[in-house]
């Protein structure tokens, strides 16, 4: 064979085998779109809110059998339902604004991992639900803030995939910024403040927040309201401890916030931390009203508990899979 028959021979195979790399290519592309992207069936979201300094608190109950889940709104005192609503998908996060209005971010198709993450907004009078931000795809709408009993925040980022060695497709959510929901005028618009690396974590007041970067936790403030344009953070201070979630008071002086199972309070004036409640599950959401803390756990059944800000009276309050006391 001479040097020419062998340089085709050569040639042919590498085009023979780009053809048959661009073949395979494809063929993992359609299979990713057509199987992989139906997931199995993902974990269900848990979560619950209570209006400050009110009687109200509102959870729900994922069902594992179908698409949608169950909301109970009651009240705390007597622990009575006041009504109960069937929504469509599986909620992620619930933000009570009010003794009326309700925002709820929700997952579509809960059995997807790449599944759109959408706001609605909840009259808790009549139980109607309807679409409050607009009606795009591929987009994760949640980490929901009350600013005010009419206003909100929320962040939005884009649905994306990625290959990730040795396991496989991961899917991320690619900020879009911070956004403020209107209630009355059923409006967004973005937020201008530039946090940089820093993730907000709570509203403290209107010109008050706190930020993190990991689990360390920065109390900032703002030149104006953060809603505002050209809001700015002119002082930012890195708060003693590290945690898990944290909720503060309005004056920025109380801070609570978990570490795993415990529920621990900084007092930024005596510049002392005391030890609230601890139990034997991890605490995956922290709510705080006038003087009392609320949270959650994560377990088999998923439970709503409640202390005196204080460390006392301690309460197993709701278990979350069973809708009641």
């Amino acid at each position: 064979m001479s040097w020419l028959s062998r340089y085709r021979m050569l040639l042919l195979t590498l085009v023979l085998g780009l053809i048959l790399a661009l073949v395979l290519g494809l063929t993992v592309i359609l299979l990713y779109r057509v199987v992989l992207r139906t997931q199995l069936p993902m974990e269900r979201h848990y979560d619950f809110d209570i209006l400050p300094a009110s009687d109200l608190i509102i959870f729900h109950v994922p069902d594992i059998t179908s698409q949608r889940d169950n909301l109970f709104i009651g009240q705390l005192s007597s622990g009575r339902t006041l009504r109960r609503v069937q929504v469509e998908g599986n909620i992620t996060e619930i933000c009570v604004l009010n003794d009326v209005f309700t925002i709820l971010s929700v997952k579509i198709d809960p059995n997807r991992t790449d599944s759109d993450i959408v706001l609605y907004i909840l009259n808790m009078s009549d139980g109607q639900l309807k679409r409050f931000t607009s009606h795009q795809a591929g987009v994760w709408e949640n980490r929901l803030f009350r600013l005010s009993p009419q206003k909100f925040i929320f962040e939005r980022s884009r649905v994306k995939t990625r290959w990730q060695i040795p396991f496989g497709i991961d899917t991320y959510g690619l900020s879009e910024g911070l956004f403020v929901g209107d209630t009355v005028r059923m409006e967004e618009a973005p937020i201008q403040l530039d946090t940089g690396l820093y993730r907000l974590e709570a509203v403290v007041a209107a010109n008050k927040i706190v930020l993190s970067i990991g689990d360390r936790y920065f109390l900032a403030r703002l030149s104006k309201a953060i809603d505002q344009p050209g809001s700015q953070i002119v002082y930012r201070s890195r708060l003693p401890f590290t945690g898990d979630n944290i909720v503060a008071s309005k004056d920025g002086q109380l801070f609570y916030y978990t570490v795993r199972n415990t529920v621990f309070c900084w007092d930024n004036h005596l510049q002392r931390v005391k030890k609230i409640a601890s139990v034997n599950d991890p605490i995956i959401r922290l709510r705080w009203s006038d003087k009392q803390l609320f949270f959650l756990t994560n377990s088999d059944n998923p439970t709503i508990w409640k202390v005196n800000s204080d460390g006392t009276g301690l309460e197993k309050m709701i278990a979350v899979d069973m809708g009641s006391k």
